[in-house]
């Protein structure tokens, strides 16, 4: 599929979007540092110690991997959603799916706070005050129930990597694209 120019414009807004979320200390450059903030403040307001906080900080770490960051070096950030944006147009579906699972499989297991293999409406509200503290409470309900596909009130990493992958790869407009990591930033 040739993406046309509009659907690279939106895609660009929905990486701007994360990037934007998670560039943590607000600098306008993404770093593996930001990642390690990240970890942080999620292992602080979930009160992890220990073995599930060194694995928690490994998701994030491993995110920045797969990013391309390295310590100590920065990226302005509309650079590095350029280059995220030019790496996923040279992959197939199936690449982008594989690679978006690798991204999110552990970040779904940093998510899982009490690790029963699904996500709560109360742990992805604590994963959003991490990335998204300006998104309202209604608005967390909203993007919560829409990943929530069958609607038992819990994500399953099915669904969780599903929405995730149609956020990241897919060109659609929809009412989810617009909510999964919040409102989308121009």
């Amino acid at each position: 599929m040739n993406p046309s120019d509009s659907q690279i414009a939106f895609r660009l807004r929905k990486l701007r979007t994360i990037f934007t979320r998670f560039d943590m200390d607000k600098d306008g450059y993404m770093s593996k540092e930001d990642f390690e903030l990240m970890a942080k403040k999620l292992n602080e307001l979930s009160n992890a110690t220990g073995e599930q906080a060194e694995s928690r900080r490994k998701a994030f770490m491993h995110c920045a991997d797969i990013f391309g960051f390295t310590p100590g070096v920065k990226t302005l950030r509309e650079e590095a959603v350029k280059n995220m944006n030019e790496v996923m147009l040279k992959l197939s579906l199936e690449e982008q799916r594989a690679m978006s699972d690798n991204i999110l499989n552990p970040i779904f297991d940093a998510m899982d706070l009490d690790q029963n293999g699904n996500i709560s409406l109360d742990e992805y509200k604590t994963y959003t005050q991490v990335l998204a503290l300006d998104l309202s409470d209604e608005d967390k309900v909203k993007s919560f129930n829409l990943i929530d596909a069958n609607q038992d009130g819990q994500i399953s990493r099915e669904e969780f990597l599903k929405a995730a992958f149609e956020y990241l790869c897919k060109f659609e407009e929809n009412e989810f694209s617009k909510v999964f990591y919040g409102p989308l930033v121009p």
